[in-house]
């Protein structure tokens, strides 16, 4: 398990010096009204309800442990539903759910030799209703 430890820490942990000067040379582009409008307007009903049908089913859940289904299930609930909305929307206009921010750390092997460290990757499980984000 060091190993494993260890491979993990050199891989995910890299530090790179950084210039924050530079950024004040990149030019920025003006994004159109109508597209930061878009962009600034919170997600329609119709957009979450389409984002929880497109999630990938039978995936590994986050810390809660409640998979995608769960909410994909809440859809035809008029009443459920608005619940979930309300909780997203709060999300997206900016309240913090700490619950969203805690991942878990699986490791899965590859193929090959398992005692060789690089034979396994990570993957960070978050949570299902996290996705709803990426809505646009």
């Amino acid at each position: 398990m060091e190993a494993v430890t260890e491979v993990f820490d050199k891989n995910l942990n890299i530090k790179r010096p950084f210039d924050p000067t530079l950024l004040e040379h990149i030019k920025q582009r003006v994004l159109p009204k109508e597209l930061t409008d878009l962009i600034d307007a919170d997600p329609s009903p119709d957009e979450v309800k389409c984002a929880l049908r497109k999630a990938a089913k039978g995936k590994a859940a986050g810390d809660s442990a409640i998979p995608v289904e769960y909410y994909q299930a809440l859809i035809d609930d008029d009443e459920a539903f608005d619940i979930v909305l309300d909780v997203i929307l709060r999300s997206w206009r900016g309240k913090n759910f700490t619950e969203w921010t805690i991942s878990k750390l699986k490791i899965l092997p590859k193929k090959g030799d398992l005692s060789e460290p690089n034979n396994w990757r990570p993957i960070m499980l978050l949570e299902d209703i996290q996705n709803t984000h990426a809505i646009r």
